[in-house]
């Protein structure tokens, strides 16, 4: 079994990933929405959001930095219920249970 890629499963039409274009792909609902971001350490979810969804409002929950599912959980209802759209990051070795 490989590695997994992700470019592996974009057209490659879509993959202009300037800022520009990224902008136009993501915009916040009117809604407060979430991000989930899954996938190995270092896979470059931190840097995603830092780069374009915390410029646009996004509020940022991490299980590495609350280092429990239930703070995870009371922090994103708690956002969620002041309108704050809000962006999750888990990475594939931390368990969730």
């Amino acid at each position: 079994m490989g590695a997994f890629n992700p470019l592996d499963y974009i057209p490659p039409a879509s993959l202009d990933l300037t800022a520009t274009a990224t902008n136009e792909l993501i915009k916040p609902s009117e809604k407060p929405d979430v991000v989930l971001f899954v996938g190995s350490p270092a896979a470059g979810k931190s840097s995603f959001y830092r780069d374009y969804l915390a410029p646009m409002g996004y509020a940022r929950i991490n299980q590495d930095t609350l280092k429990t599912r239930d703070r995870c959980v009371a922090e994103a209802t708690t956002l969620l219920q002041q309108d704050t759209p809000i962006a999750i990051g888990i990475s594939l070795l931390t368990q969730l249970i």
